[in-house]
């Protein structure tokens, strides 16, 4: 072997490890990320890697990740749907006027709240999937609506408390994690099989990649697209369950803001905007990023309104990246 053949065959060979440890470096960016954040947040702050901080955070990412899962569903089939946090509202309020004015036991008025969530996203759904509006349009009317109906329901006040045995559903634990985070693990599961191995999940895929080509396949895409509205409305009535018992009361402002740590959730976890790429998985991996951020802001006492802006910024560079992928 002469020495040019060697000295090629080092740079081939140089070449190759470059390119798969990019690859590798690539795939795990975002664990390394969530590394060094707490490894900062530790730094910066001493009360951030204790017991109780530990338990805010995987609350707080039960709240963002249930949402953030049906999310991505809806945004895998190229939609998205604003109305989330005021669905989580909703949810709240139902089950507060459900008890206290109706006098329904708290497991009704649990089902019932959940329902009104659901009844959101089939008229979401309907409203796009069926009369064709854009769903920025539909979900940003909505979310408006239900905002204005929350507060004629509770004419501005919170209402509360509640029995034990519902608030347990936002602060009991079960084998040592917090009640929420079960519920999340759950929905992780349930959604990751949805997406990973039926023919659903399939279908969201495809009608995200091409709905014409999904259609003349012979996808119901007018179907398929509703459902996807019945599950993220069902996930954000979940979460406001779950933060009405924690809060134990029903606030009118319960999930504002909501619809953008989610969305941003989604982007942070590589899901195009455009429809069809993305997973579960990555979505909660970028829920986690949202959450640690918001946490550490919180713990370094950030005022609220610079979270504002931090959010704001976070998903304008998801979604640029996103777009410079799809290019």
């Amino acid at each position: 072997m002469d020495k040019n053949t060697a000295l090629s065959k080092s740079n081939m060979t140089s070449s190759v490890f470059l390119r798969r440890s990019a690859n590798i470096l690539g795939e795990n960016v975002m664990i390394i990320f969530i590394i060094i954040l707490a490894i900062a947040l530790s730094f910066l702050n001493k009360n951030f890697m204790t017991v109780q901080n530990m338990l805010n955070i995987l609350r707080q990412l039960s709240y963002v990740g249930i949402i953030a899962i049906g999310m991505t569903f809806v945004i895998l089939s190229a939609q998205i749907d604003l109305s989330v946090g005021s669905v989580a509202a909703l949810a709240g309020m139902m089950f507060g006027v459900l008890f206290r004015d109706f006098g329904a036991p708290w497991p009704l008025a649990l089902a019932g709240a959940i329902f009104a969530g659901i009844v959101v996203g089939l008229i979401n759904g309907t409203f796009v999937a069926y009369l064709r509006i854009p769903a920025f349009v539909v979900t940003l009317g909505m979310m408006t609506i239900l905002r204005g109906a929350v507060l004629l329901m509770s004419q501005g006040r919170s209402i509360g408390p509640y029995p034990d045995k519902f608030v347990w559903i936002g602060t009991g634990f079960v084998f040592g994690l917090p009640f929420p985070t079960i519920l999340l693990i759950i929905m992780l599961i349930v959604g990751f099989i949805a997406l990973k191995y039926s023919i659903f999940g399939r279908y969201v895929y495809a009608i995200g990649g091409n709905p014409e080509a999904a259609r003349l396949s012979g996808v119901n895409v007018k179907k398929f697209s509703l459902i996807v509205f019945l599950i993220v409305s069902f996930a954000a009535a979940l979460a406001g369950i779950v933060m009405t018992a924690r809060l134990n009361s029903s606030v009118p402002s319960l999930g504002d803001g909501m619809e953008m740590d989610a969305i941003a959730a989604v982007c942070v976890g590589g899901t195009s905007l455009y429809g069809g790429r993305g997973s579960i998985l990555k979505t909660i991996v970028g829920a986690l990023i949202m959450t640690l951020i918001r946490n550490g802001l919180n713990i370094l006492r950030v005022s609220t309104w610079w979270q504002l802006v931090v959010v704001g910024l976070i998903l304008i560079v998801a979604v640029y990246s996103s777009t410079r992928r799809e290019k």
